[in-house]
């Protein structure tokens, strides 16, 4: 998960201004999780979620995501 600032960036010579869109994420590997795409979610997480869903069908979405706020925990974010 990485929270952020989307950037604004200006041209130098033009001064037009340009800001990344949700499309661009997506196309970059990243899921937002909100609308203002604040969260970004990279979608190997989603991968994850599946391989574990299929190893542990029983385990739920809510065990999940305490196992990854206990490895957000452990690296520091």
């Amino acid at each position: 998960r990485y929270n952020l600032h989307v950037p604004v960036l200006t041209c130098k010579h033009c001064k037009k201004q340009w800001a990344p869109e949700v499309s661009d994420f997506v196309r970059s590997g990243y899921w937002p999780a909100t609308m203002q795409a604040q969260t970004l979610f990279h979608q190997d997480l989603f991968h994850s979620f599946e391989a574990m869903k299929t190893a542990a069908p029983g385990m739920s979405v809510k065990a999940f995501t305490a196992m990854l706020d206990q490895r957000t925990k452990q690296f520091g974010r």
